[in-house]
């Protein structure tokens, strides 16, 4: 029998020939002697093969049969086996029915949970570790938790040993733990707990249904948003907060799907990050959203050529952006307690879309002074666009600044807001008939001209603009003459004649006695 375990073909299968109890000569006494007495003889013999063989045979008791849940999904082992004298794996290259004879004969037994635990402990310990590998598929992990489990469960000696152990648990960040820490259970759904706050069980590992049983075994609990924004706020309270962007992304998301306090004071404390990576309290200074829109701060603002000498580039306004790491982290159709992430920004941390009209002290804005300098073809537009907010805002220092501020008008040239005139079809139809054809302070309105509706615009008599609606007849019929006299070097054909004549002639018609010293 030693020889059939040393030969090439028989090494695995000469057990089959054993005279086992039961198989051979079972009826003759002399036999069944005979063969206990074989058996006998061969327990002290290295006769066995380890998984790795390298070492050669050793003795049936050193070495342990590996079970199918100490299999991964290939048919190898979980872990590695230790190496030496202390290898305990037999050769999984013996066959099922011939490990059962072994049993019967040498009373093989299964590994012990105490030998698994040596083995985790040497994995957890490797530079080449199986379990903190990336690579390591997902149903290694299914198997490993299982088996493991099922270890806590009947062995609590050794589930204690196995609680003790370093570098167990995956955390958040890649770092590794030992289960007799306080453990904590990520959230099911929405953003993960800032690691500042709490150190959280890796999202991705406890996504895993036998991980997460596992990790409960361990001693992990879920956590509570209520418990996670109250630590959150007493950061804050603490002056640490958020000490990276990184940090203060996770807070925000997270106060973003799980906080329902709108009006809560400690969002005055809260700060975040604009686009030079410098702490902003949105409560108390100015910070804009960092979106490219038609009229949205960043392109009214922006670095542009100075109107009045195109030569020369002026830089852009110095204003703080939110920094472009917090637009993405929410898709823009996703919806929390009734607000998109954007619309949150706005309204509950008081980041600004709308570029500020007045200072705190209630005069014009640094920005807008910006704009109105350098933006004249931008002012009317950006009036119109945003005129919902500013329409709030409006103070009678406020209102004479917007009305002397110089616009774009349809010839190009610049006039004063409240020197100008509505270009309804109407009116450009009674200019260019009282001789008129360029030249007249009609604003540049944007967008297509069959689009306009002064009912659309009727907020800018509030700063003076005409319309024919709201004509005071006498002042459009002098305008009329001025802008006459302004064109005097024109070559004066009938029409323009005929049109200086037609202005006198509404002069006369609706000017009143008491008008009559002005008009002189």
């Amino acid at each position: 029998m030693v020889e059939f375990s040393r030969s090439n073909t028989l090494q695995f299968h000469w057990m089959r020939f054993l005279p086992i109890p039961g198989r051979t000569f079972s009826s003759n006494p002399l036999w069944r002697e005979l063969s206990s007495s074989i058996i006998q003889r061969l327990q002290r013999e290295q006769i066995l093969y380890p998984e790795s063989g390298r070492d050669g045979p050793r003795l049936p008791e050193e070495l342990r049969t590996l079970p199918g849940d100490y299999l991964d999904i290939d048919g190898s082992p979980l872990f590695t086996d230790r190496p030496g004298r202390n290898r305990k794996y037999l050769s999984l290259s013996y066959e099922p029915q011939d490990i059962e004879i072994l049993r019967t004969a040498f009373g093989m037994k299964d590994i012990e949970d105490i030998h698994i635990y040596h083995r985790l402990k040497q994995d957890l310990d490797s530079p080449s570790s199986r379990m903190k590998a990336d690579s390591t598929d997902d149903d290694w992990h299914t198997q490993t938790a299982r088996l493991l489990k099922s270890i806590l469960e009947r062995s609590p000696r050794v589930g204690n040993m196995i609680k003790d152990l370093d570098d167990l648990i995956p955390l958040n960040g890649g770092i590794w733990t030992s289960p007799a820490r306080r453990l904590y259970l990520p959230p099911a759904t929405g953003p993960a707990i800032p690691q500042g706050l709490f150190a959280t069980i890796d999202s991705q590992a406890a996504s895993n249904p036998s991980r997460k049983q596992l990790f409960r075994s361990l001693g992990a609990t879920p956590l509570s948003p209520e418990t996670v924004i109250e630590l959150l706020w007493l950061s804050y309270s603490r002056d640490n907060g958020a000490i990276s962007l990184a940090d203060s992304k996770a807070h925000l998301g997270y106060l973003f799907w799980h906080n329902t306090d709108e009006n809560n004071q400690n969002f005055s404390r809260l700060w975040l990050y604009d686009h030079r990576l410098r702490p902003v309290k949105p409560r108390f200074k100015v910070i804009y959203l960092g979106i490219n829109e038609a009229y949205s701060p960043r392109e009214l603002l922006r670095s542009v050529p100075d109107p009045r000498d195109p030569g020369h580039v002026v830089w852009e306004c110095p204003v703080a952006y939110v920094n472009d790491e917090y637009m993405d982290m929410f898709s823009s159709d996703t919806r929390r307690h009734g607000r998109s992430w954007v619309n949150w920004l706005q309204n509950v941390v008081g980041v600004r879309r709308v570029p500020q009209l007045k200072a705190a002290a209630g005069s014009l804005s640094t920005e807008m002074r910006h704009i109105f300098q350098y933006r004249p073809e931008k002012i009317i537009g950006m009036l119109h666009k945003h005129w919902q907010t500013y329409r709030l805002e409006i103070t009678e220092p406020i209102t004479r600044a917007i009305k002397d501020a110089e616009v774009t008008c349809v010839n190009g040239q610049r006039e004063e807001l409240s020197c100008t005139y509505f270009p309804s079809p109407c009116l450009t139809s009674k200019v260019e008939g009282l001789g008129i054809r360029e030249g007249f302070p009609f604003l540049e309105i944007p967008g297509p001209a069959e689009d306009r509706s002064w009912e659309d615009w009727t907020f800018l008599t509030r700063f003076g603009v005409k319309s024919e609606a709201y004509l005071n007849h006498l002042s459009f019929d002098l305008d009329i003459l001025q802008h006459h006299r302004r064109l005097a070097h024109q070559s004066w054909d009938s029409g323009v004649r005929n049109g200086i004549v037609r202005t006198y002639e509404l002069i006369a018609d609706h000017s009143r006695y008491v008008d009559r010293e002005m008009l002189m």
